[in-house]
């Protein structure tokens, strides 16, 4: 399986003008994406998608296991990350597919 992220809006900034941005600019807008690859492994008793990565973006990913809890509503795939503590925040990624027709 192979995860990619996107945030930057497509197509609002030439490659022309992407090469001639400082370095700090150019990392805001490299920080808008994220992407990781391997092989999943699907508990369907327990619900659960396990990602386990070959290579990420962020190297300490790298060999890891991400697990996700899976649920389908109708034509929904649904995955949800494990609660975590961002500065003192609880946070969580939700994230959703929708069957094409």
């Amino acid at each position: 399986m192979s995860v990619q992220i996107a945030g930057a809006p497509a197509g609002s900034i030439s490659r022309a003008d992407f090469n001639k941005l400082a370095t700090a600019n150019r990392a805001a807008w490299l920080d808008e994406y994220y992407a990781y690859y391997g092989k999943f492994e699907l508990d369907e008793v327990a619900r659960v998608v396990t990602h386990n990565i070959i290579c990420s973006l962020l190297p300490y990913e790298t060999a890891t296991a991400l697990r996700r809890d899976v649920s389908i509503d109708g034509d929904t795939l649904l995955l949800l990350t494990p609660p975590r503590d961002d500065g003192g925040k609880t946070t969580f990624n939700r994230l959703a597919w929708k069957k094409a027709t």
